[in-house]
């Protein structure tokens, strides 16, 4: 998480624990998750141009691969907003959605036990 969103998100999260089912708190907390997540993807593609500010180097073929997972996220995120005005619950449901995928999706990448391949 940036620094950015250290310093963003206590304030929507506050939102929704006030006003938990309107739709303008949960539409406020979609667009600061998209917001967060643009900032981490612009500071990979920095980190890229930077790699002696990397422990290990940003390659383009891992960036390219961070495009869809990028894309995807903000897709459902953009749904869960749009969604706030409808079904409330729906919009927690793919916040949460999304959280569950990246947890699971990180977990297995950075897996110690799995099997190196080459």
């Amino acid at each position: 998480m940036t620094a950015l969103s250290y310093g963003v998100m206590p304030f929507p999260t506050s939102l929704l624990g006030r006003y938990p089912l309107q739709p303008i708190p949960i539409a406020i907390y979609g667009i600061d998750l998209i917001l967060a997540n643009v900032t981490g993807f612009i500071i990979t593609l920095y980190m890229k141009g930077h790699p002696e500010l990397c422990v290990s180097a940003v390659s383009s073929e891992a960036v390219r691969a961070l495009i869809p997972v990028y894309a995807v996220t903000n897709g459902i995120y953009a749904a869960a907003i749009a969604l706030a005005w409808i079904f409330p619950w729906a919009s927690y449901f793919l916040y949460a959605l999304v959280l569950a995928w990246l947890m699971v999706r990180y977990a297995r990448l950075n897996n110690p036990f799995r099997p190196k391949s080459g």
